[in-house]
């Protein structure tokens, strides 16, 4: 009996233990569980004078409660979504400033590099001679060189977007509610 009436707490295995409930969203009635209804009352829903429901945490990410955050501010407030599409109408605007190089002559060799770099970009090989290393960058940059389209854009047209995953990374907990406990006072 060391917990408090409508604490809850993740457990690390996969059974209830005794003096506590799972918060899988169940419904119990008033009398069967006075002292668990008198600290949460209809928090996570139920019928008023006849039955309460405890919350249901399974298969969720907890938050917790921030006054100072409008969204954030409510006991038991429930949102967000496992997967999510990224349509047009979605996504954040923006554009891809790319540049890049084209080499058409040797008298270009003065600004080959052999490594990337933040003032260095990608061009299309030359090699230095017989036996010799072929360079791939440039430090200078031509500012007419044009990109397909289909490579730096998006079609917000494309209709049948896959959603993906929108799940943080998580470790599988069970989580309970004490019914049997020490019933919290306010201030002790």
């Amino acid at each position: 009996m060391d917990g408090f009436i409508g604490e809850i707490r993740a457990f690390a295995m996969d059974y209830v233990p005794t003096g506590w409930l799972p918060c899988n969203g169940a419904t119990y009635t008033i009398i069967s569980q006075q002292a668990l209804y008198a600290v949460i009352g209809l928090y996570y829903g139920g019928t008023a004078g006849q039955n309460f429901k405890v919350p249901d945490l399974r298969g969720i990410t907890l938050l917790g409660k921030n006054p100072a955050v409008s969204g954030y501010n409510v006991v038991g407030a429930t949102g967000g979504a496992d997967t999510v599409a990224l349509t047009g109408s979605t996504m954040a605007a923006h554009n891809h400033q790319l540049k890049g190089v084209t080499r058409t002559g040797a008298g270009q060799t003065t600004a080959a590099q052999s490594q990337p770099g933040p003032t260095v970009y990608l061009t299309n090989a030359y090699a230095l001679g017989t036996s010799k290393g072929v360079i791939a960058y440039s430090s200078t940059v031509d500012t007419n060189v044009q990109l397909a389209p289909q490579a730096i854009s998006y079609n917000r047209l494309t209709p049948n977007v896959t959603p993906h995953s929108n799940v943080s990374p998580y470790l599988a907990l069970n989580y309970c509610i004490c019914v049997e406990g020490y019933f919290p006072v306010n201030g002790n």
